[in-house]
């Protein structure tokens, strides 16, 4: 269990290290380029985004599931990399013909751009499934955190140089892309082999089958709002939405690490059979997911908008209802994305596939309708109502397949807390006529603090676990 705890912790530092440096990135972005441009570098990312979660995340799932599971990783890594060539192939021949559609749509000429994006993105995506399947999470978390760096480093200074702000940033993020390729790929333990056999690429078709349904649904979503505000909305709007989606994701960083941790050992737990393991973890998993965005949710109905101006101008406030919805909506995320971990540890990748379709459509469906109408409320209100349908389902489903159950209580005590903070951080806002930096800082730090402290006395297995990471790090 400390191995375990140290490792979340360990990663988890560095983690938050990325999201700082991912959202300081973006809030110099949101100082040099324009809102309109923003939104089109957005754009692409967009359609990047969707080409690959559809295609190669699917099959990234599959082989992180193989290099949890097998000695030698080899074979696997050979085969995918000659499946994802294959996959790259159709994408360019599909695409050519679409070039000046997708070129209108973005505002932009990048389709060539886009082209050589995505092997770069593809490769990106593999090997560090692979980094994250030899349990080397910390180190896979560095080379991001170096490769963002150096992404906005160029950036930055491209546009100080006199370069346009779009083609900087789009450079930029090639750069970025082939230097995580680079060293990812150095630092990996599996190499080539020769041909692997007809197994292995079997058994990652069948994984990619349903595993690619899986990762739309866990993050096309964001894709799917963007490309659909992109459609109804000018390209100012899809940066403000890409803003707060960004901003709304800071809590992530913890089921993020949890799962890269913990899922290769829930996989071995489940083949061997050791269910009391198996169950602990996934209750733990469940609690720390959903645990930050209580906090997050509540406290940005106090302070979001004075946030959202503060970090990136008065053009940006319009996010603001965008960005509650959105951190409600990933409380719901987050139990979603444990279930998925949890069936797709035992097996149960057709029924994640399933009910991840059904998911799709709600998704599509919901914000086709609100968009239109109620612009970023609406997207947020959309992916928040399609987040919620999955989370129960698949939550339901998982308790039905496994011995796992939810930790109600605690959850429950996790609630409370965060109505407690609440209370205190609205009261003590009041006592303010503007809130600005020194101010925001004092609500936060007040926040956080008492949120912590009445959580790890509420909750039984929150105290019990800080005590261990405790006695781990004094020892």
């Amino acid at each position: 269990m400390s191995r375990i705890l140290e490792e979340v912790v360990g990663a988890s530092g560095i983690k938050v290290t990325n999201r700082i440096v991912g959202f300081l990135g973006i809030i110099i972005y949101t100082g040099l380029v324009s809102s309109s441009e923003l939104g089109q570098y957005f754009l692409f990312i967009g359609i990047l985004g969707v080409l690959t979660t559809v295609t190669v995340s699917g099959l990234g799932s599959a082989t992180f599931r193989e290099i949890s599971r097998v000695k030698d990783p080899d074979e696997t890594f050979t085969a995918v990399l000659i499946l994802i060539l294959i996959l790259l192939v159709c994408l360019t021949v599909v695409i050519i013909p679409f070039g000046t559609a997708i070129d209108n749509f973005v505002g932009r000429d990048i389709t060539i751009v886009l082209l050589l994006a995505l092997p770069l993105e593809a490769l990106s995506i593999i090997l560090g499934v692979v980094l994250r399947g030899e349990e080397k999470i910390i180190f896979n978390e560095l080379i991001w955190l170096a490769s963002r760096i150096i992404q906005f480093c160029f950036a930055v200074t491209a546009i100080q140089t006199g370069e346009s702000a779009f083609t900087a940033v789009l450079i930029a993020y090639l750069i970025g892309r082939a230097v995580r390729v680079s060293i990812s790929y150095v630092f990996i333990d599996a190499s080539l082999s020769g041909v692997p056999p007809l197994k292995e690429f079997r058994s990652l078709a069948h994984g990619w089958r349903y595993l690619s349904v899986m990762r739309w649904g866990n993050f096309g979503q964001q894709w799917v709002d963007t490309l659909l505000i992109g459609f109804f909305l000018a390209p100012a709007s899809v940066a403000v939405y890409e803003v707060v989606w960004r901003l709304s994701s800071l809590g992530l960083f913890v089921l993020n690490i949890s799962s890269g941790v913990l899922f290769p050992r829930l996989t071995k737990w489940s083949e061997r059979g050791n269910s009391e393991k198996f169950n602990w973890y996934s209750r733990r998993a469940y609690l720390y997911a959903a645990m930050p965005f209580v906090p997050l949710a509540l406290g940005s109905i106090v302070v979001g908008e004075s946030l959202l101006r503060l970090l990136y101008g008065s053009e940006y406030v319009s996010g603001y209802i965008a960005l509650v919805l959105l951190l409600f909506g990933r409380l719901f995320q987050s139990t979603d994305s444990v279930s998925n971990k949890i069936l797709m540890a035992t097996d149960n990748d057709r029924v994640i596939a399933t009910i991840t379709v059904a998911v799709i459509v709600v998704n599509l469906v919901s914000n086709g309708y609100l968009i239109p109408r109620y612009g970023l409320a609406g997207a947020a209100t959309g992916t928040g109502v399609a987040f919620l349908f999955g989370a129960v389902i698949k939550s339901w489903l998982s308790v039905k397949f496994t011995d796992v159950s939810i930790p109600l209580r605690d959850f429950a005590m996790v609630l409370i807390s965060g109505f407690f903070m609440f209370t205190v951080v609205y009261l003590a806002s009041l006592q303010f006529s503007e809130i600005r930096w020194l101010q925001l800082t004092v609500l936060i730090t007040i926040g956080g603090t008492v949120f912590c402290t009445v959580t790890a006395i509420l909750s039984r297995a929150v105290s019990i676990d800080v005590r261990a990471i405790f006695l781990a790090y004094v020892k």
